[in-house]
């Protein structure tokens, strides 16, 4: 402590020093507001105009996403899609929730139709990007019963798919629900 005082040139800085090197910090612990908004952006290996290699792109980025939302504990509101382009040119669409939500097919369903909307059937896709804002808590979402047994399945199924990613890596487990494969076969 009196080499401290002598280097620092002063007691008051020498007794500072000396505590937060043991560990002692007697000021408050303040949480700092979760961000109000999470984006995902997916480069693709090469630009292609594959629908099947863009829709795995947008449920990998949007499973990220609704990963995310859950750990936190919050919902989204909006959702963004974004396409960058061969070239260098992007587009972007935005779309308000039918109502806030953090289930994965919820947020995938949002992110197709949005695709499907911009009509980019000959661009060249070089890469994806996912953005949800005007986050809240999920305790501030109003839970909506529905008589859609796959949709409540999947809403049951999106917290085991988290266990099993937490548990042997992030991506290890997607998964789409049973509608949207029957619509793409």
């Amino acid at each position: 402590m009196e080499t401290l005082q002598r280097v620092l040139e002063g007691r008051a800085q020498a007794r500072l020093v000396h505590e937060r090197a043991r560990g002692i910090d007697p000021r408050p612990v303040v949480a700092t507001a979760l961000p109000q908004s999470i984006s995902i952006q997916r480069g693709l290996d090469a630009d292609t105009l594959d629908p099947t290699v863009i829709g795995r792109e947008i449920l990998h980025a949007v499973v990220d996403v609704a990963y995310q939302l859950r750990e936190r504990g919050q919902v989204a509101r909006v959702l963004t899609l974004g396409v960058a382009l061969a070239g260098g040119s992007s587009v972007s669409r935005s779309r308000t929730l039918r109502e806030p939500s953090a289930y994965t097919d919820d947020l995938r369903s949002a992110a197709a139709q949005l695709f499907e909307r911009m009509g980019l059937q000959r661009a060249r896709v070089r890469g994806i990007s996912i953005r949800v804002e005007q986050l809240s808590g999920s305790e501030a979402a109003s839970v909506q019963l529905s008589l859609d047994a796959e949709r409540e399945a999947g809403h049951l199924l999106d917290p085991v798919v988290d266990q099993l990613n937490a548990r042997f890596g992030p991506g290890t487990v997607t998964w789409a629900p049973l509608a949207h494969r029957r619509r793409s076969a």
